[in-house]
């Protein structure tokens, strides 16, 4: 018997912050929460979905190349992952920065992550209330 699943694991076009005011905004007022290697930035949004943007910073890798497979690596454990986020009322603007001067393996990354969603989908409902 073959069951379908109701999660989605595409990462696409609407569910990434684009625009530069909004990113502005998020930077500037946003909360946060670290978990090395990774930093989770977030702030509600009026949108139906949350969206999120990936940054490895240029000073930290000078390499394109580094910064792209560290940047891949993130949107995958974001992107295998968001389902923990999908009940969550009010959807959010979040940034995922890689804070840490090495590169790291992808495991490491995506324990950061998925600890990071739930830090996240456990302290919303107490902004909420």
């Amino acid at each position: 018997m073959i069951t379908t699943s109701t999660t989605s694991y595409t990462f696409s076009k609407h569910e990434r912050l684009c625009s530069a005011t909004a990113i502005e905004t998020l930077f500037t007022t946003g909360s946060s929460k670290n978990v090395r290697p990774l930093k989770l930035i977030y702030q509600p949004n009026t949108d139906a979905s949350n969206k999120i943007v990936i940054v490895v910073p240029k000073r930290n890798f000078k390499r394109a190349n580094k910064r792209n497979v560290l940047k891949r690596r993130l949107r995958e454990a974001y992107r295998l992952h968001k389902h923990l986020l999908n009940d969550v009322q009010p959807k959010y603007n979040l940034a995922l920065l890689f804070t840490a001067h090495q590169e790291t393996d992808y495991a490491t990354i995506e324990k950061s992550t998925i600890e990071l969603l739930l830090h996240l989908n456990t302290i919303i409902p107490s902004i909420v209330n």
